[in-house]
């Protein structure tokens, strides 16, 4: 069955890779993973660092990410701010603050009992998760207000959400970036693929009128087989994504697991930010980097 999910994830990937600007979200997909897994806590992480390109033109980094527990409930989220949008940066850690603010909200019933927070996370339904969304709009929208510009024009934003429970989840996406689950021993599929628009570098913005036709939302039932999640800004795109197949590049992420797993979270977020930094990298990408995930412990 692993390999059933590794081809919905290309599929999804050949989806993305072949729709048009106007084209809709994917929608409510459920994968079927079916590998039986002891459950075990979540490791997680998050980590931006200014690309290159920015040291020279003296611009801050406009990527944000973060990840916070609460409860039963680990959230994930990152924005990458519009390289033409001389705020996008702050509207970009806004985004993911009101996100973070939202499903707190939203999941408050739920925080402290783990069956409820799963059967909620299993049978949620892409309008529910708009109402997340909206969240993170409007705080954008408070931060623009107090600076006297206009959200879209000055602080626009690309978004990555996720949520997980002990035995189920969900993730969202509008624009570019990408969502890659370990799907089993070192296999890896890409749960949502980045959407650009007529040319390479367009694409789409939270903090745009139609966000809704760009959002795309998926639903992971059961955690069986599912070892970690992780979510990335475009920057990373040409590292660990291979564009040609429609898969990401194992290696990239098998490495940043086993990373993961072996040390303290504050030990793997000062390795990844100095990867990031390296040449390895900033040879490959000039832009900011950004990476959010999950890593379930004991593997």
């Amino acid at each position: 069955m692993v390999d059933t999910l590794v081809a919905k994830c290309r599929k999804v990937a050949a989806r993305r890779e072949g729709s048009s600007p106007g084209s809709r979200g994917l929608g409510h997909r459920r994968l079927n993973l079916t590998v039986p897994l002891k459950i075990h806590r979540w490791l997680a992480s998050a980590v931006s660092v200014k690309g290159t390109s920015h040291f020279v033109t003296g611009e801050p980094c406009q990527d944000y990410c973060i990840a916070r527990r609460f409860g039963e409930a680990q959230i994930l989220a990152l924005s990458d701010g519009a390289g033409s949008c001389g705020l996008s940066g702050i509207g970009a850690q806004a985004a993911c603050i009101g996100f973070v603010r939202s499903v707190r909200g939203l999941l408050a019933p739920y925080l402290s009992d783990p069956a409820a927070l799963d059967s909620f996370l299993e049978q949620s339904t892409k309008r529910d998760w708009s109402f997340a969304i909206e969240g993170a709009r409007e705080l954008v929208e408070r931060v623009a207000i107090k600076r006297g510009v206009d959200a879209n024009r000055s602080m626009a934003c690309t978004f990555l959400g996720a949520v997980l429970g002990r035995s189920a989840g969900i993730v969202l996406q509008i624009g570019d970036g990408a969502w890659v689950a370990e799907v089993g021993p070192g296999r890896f599929g890409c749960v949502t693929w980045p959407e650009n628009g007529e040319f390479g570098n367009e694409t789409f913005f939270l903090t745009q009128g139609q966000w809704r036709e760009h959002l795309q939302f998926e639903t992971i039932p059961k955690f069986h087989g599912l070892r970690s999640l992780m979510g990335f800004s475009d920057g990373v795109e040409t590292l660990c994504l291979n564009r040609a197949t429609l898969t990401p590049i194992s290696s990239f992420f098998r490495r940043l697991c086993d990373i993961r797993r072996s040390g303290s979270q504050l030990e793997f977020e000062r390795a990844l930010g100095e990867f990031l930094q390296s040449s390895r990298v900033t040879e490959k990408s000039d832009d900011d980097c950004s990476i959010v995930g999950a890593c379930r412990e004991g593997f």
